[in-house]
């Protein structure tokens, strides 16, 4: 089923800004885990709980931390 909404609106404030975050496929992402925007993060990742990635990842990697480092290679 598709919806769609025709929903006008102006913004109060600030221009609108789009961001693309890329998860690749089998990745696991923990609880709370923030990911900043223009990411791409690989496939096979497993992102701790409560990480802050702000840069991107490889394929097959454990990242965690505030920022987010390598852990170590899945």
């Amino acid at each position: 089923t598709t919806l769609f909404f025709n929903i006008s609106f102006k913004r109060r404030a600030g221009s609108g800004l789009t961001y693309s975050i890329t998860v690749g496929s089998g990745t696991w992402i923990g609880a709370r885990a923030t990911i900043f925007g223009n990411t791409n993060i690989g496939s096979g990742c497993v992102i701790a709980a409560c990480a802050c990635v702000n840069k991107s990842v490889v394929d097959n990697t454990l990242v965690g931390g505030t920022p987010a480092r390598k852990i170590r290679d899945v």
